[in-house]
């Protein structure tokens, strides 16, 4: 199976992702960009890992990069964004990976060996 991670699609999105199984059409984007002649906000997409629901955020931390929101979610799931994305409406492609976890924040190594196994480094490398 493929994986696709919020935190890896940035350079791809946004994705019209239709689920072959209930042909619930998401729109995976991994961020948000709002730019105004005064600021600019980034914030990123996060998934429950309960329910599938999609949320937006622009939590900072100095520790390093943010893969899970503190909040939680309404059915009490965790937001992360380092896990493989599934299905909201009918959790296909969910896994025993799609679970919380205690760690909020990824160090920059640690985020590139999620894109490794994104495939993102070996799509660089083959242009």
């Amino acid at each position: 199976m493929i994986q696709y991670f919020l935190a890896c699609i940035k350079a791809y999105f946004p994705i019209s992702a239709v689920c072959s199984k209930c042909d619930l059409e998401t729109v995976y984007s991994g961020l948000m960009w709002i730019r105004t002649k005064r600021f600019k906000d980034i914030s990123y997409q996060y998934q429950c890992q309960n329910c599938g629901k999609l949320e937006y955020s622009n939590e900072f931390s100095s520790d390093g990069n943010i893969v899970a929101l503190r909040s939680r979610c309404e059915c009490k799931g965790q937001y992360r964004r380092d896990k493989n994305i599934f299905c909201p409406g009918c959790h296909h492609r969910k896994t025993i990976e799609n679970k919380p976890e205690e760690f909020l924040n990824l160090t920059d190594y640690e985020l590139e060996l999620l894109e490794e196994i994104h495939g993102e480094k070996t799509n660089k490398n083959s242009k």
